[in-house]
């Protein structure tokens, strides 16, 4: 789950394959999620870092936390122009590995699993999450 990338090891090569199905008139159109997982050395984490190109938290200094797929993640700030600049490469850097047609957005804005901004200790894939959903008893 890490946003604008391929697994090389599932579609060794993507490109290739969408080239076939567009052969086919069938279009390729990747799923994806607008959480960016929050991993040292993952290139878009570390651009979206350094641009400070990512929606800040009204709560807590640094940047808002979700949970969403990918695990703990930060949001790209699209009112941001480093945001919209940092959406724009991952878009080519996905398009270059698979030549998509379009995109289908899974939690199309900045959604989380947590009710509000995730608490920065405790979560993690292999902890549940029943301290950050909202439960609401009937």
């Amino acid at each position: 789950y890490e946003i604008f990338t391929v697994d090389p090891e599932r579609f060794p090569n993507l490109a290739a394959l969408a080239d076939e199905l567009h052969e086919k008139n069938i279009g390729l159109i990747p799923f994806m999620d607008p959480g960016i997982r929050i991993q040292q050395k993952y290139e878009i984490y570390e651009k979206a870092i350094s641009a400070q190109a990512l929606l800040r938290s009204a709560k807590n200094p640094g940047y808002l936390v979700g949970y969403v797929w990918p695990g703990k993640c930060v949001f790209p700030d699209f009112w941001n122009a480093e945001g919209a600049k940092l959406w724009h490469y991952g878009l080519s850097v996905l398009y270059n590995l698979s030549h998509f047609d379009g995109l289908c957005l899974d939690m199309l804005d900045t959604e989380s699993f947590c009710d509000g901004e995730c608490p920065d200790s405790g979560i993690s894939p292999e902890i549940s999450l029943d301290h950050c959903v909202n439960k609401k008893e009937n």
